[in-house]
């Protein structure tokens, strides 16, 4: 397969700000890195302005590639959007999307994520080849990403879980090549296609400074000028223990004079 062009739908969004295309860092640096491999790059994703509360977040890094474009999807902002203008949404990104992804050899869909499910079924439907990006579980992460409460999340959240592990399902199924950063989803996947292949998230791990020193606990010595950085990457759900880190940190700052 020639590739030359590349279609991108990524997991969140992307900022624009006075003609400059933004990304959070570590999305941002791997989106550039792909982007020297093609001629062509096009990014279609949500897009956040410098007014919407959360551009701070998408920010950090500017595209510098000369070879990248910028497709916009449709946005409703509002936070109190009803399910009705949701679906709506959808369906005006689908629209988009029917447009966009015949001009692309390949595309390169993230998931968890609706537009990245989206264009996955268009690819299935007009036969478009395309890689997915597992980030985490969709199913296992639909009690955290469901908004709605009482009789409502009764009713409706085991329907709302099903599609979003079905829907996981076919998409890797049809996919023809499936990165993912967990070792859970590699194995889980590897029995439905077997090209998928375990990488590391998408962070800028240059910029973190997890250790100020290297910290070799001493109770006598150690000073409260020695701090660890903890960093956790993964979604908040009971299976990746969390809950045991926090109790641990706890124990810790109770009995030594280690700074977190």
């Amino acid at each position: 397969m020639n590739v030359k062009n590349i279609g991108i739908i990524p997991e969140g969004p992307y900022g624009y700000h006075d003609g400059k295309y933004t990304y959070a860092a570590g999305e941002g640096q791997y989106i550039e890195s792909l982007a020297r491999k093609f001629t062509f790059v096009e990014l279609c994703g949500y897009q956040y302005k410098k007014s919407d509360d959360e551009y701070s977040e998408v920010s950090e890094f500017n595209f510098q590639e000369p070879n990248i474009e910028f497709s916009r999807l449709p946005l409703f902002a509002d936070k109190k959007t009803g399910i009705l203008r949701k679906i709506w949404q959808l369906v005006l990104v689908t629209v988009v999307l029917m447009k966009r992804i015949p001009k692309w050899d390949l595309v390169y869909s993230f998931l968890p994520g609706y537009p990245g499910i989206i264009s996955i079924f268009i690819c299935i439907v007009l036969r478009k080849p395309y890689i997915l990006y597992l980030a985490s579980e969709w199913g296992e992460e639909s009690e955290v990403l469901f908004k709605w409460t009482g009789i409502r999340k009764t009713l409706f959240l085991r329907i709302f879980h099903i599609f979003n592990s079905q829907s996981e399902k076919i998409a890797v199924k049809k996919a023809s090549a499936i990165f993912t950063a967990g070792r859970s989803t590699l194995e889980k996947y590897r029995v439905i296609n077997p090209d998928i292949h375990e990488t590391v998230p998408r962070i800028n791990w240059e910029s973190l400074k997890l250790l100020k020193k290297n910290i070799r606990h001493n109770p006598k010595t150690h000073t409260h000028k020695d701090y660890i950085n903890i960093l956790y990457v993964g979604a908040l759900i009971k299976r990746k223990g969390v809950n045991y880190l926090l109790d641990a940190v706890a124990l810790l700052k109770q009995n030594t004079n280690i700074n977190f």
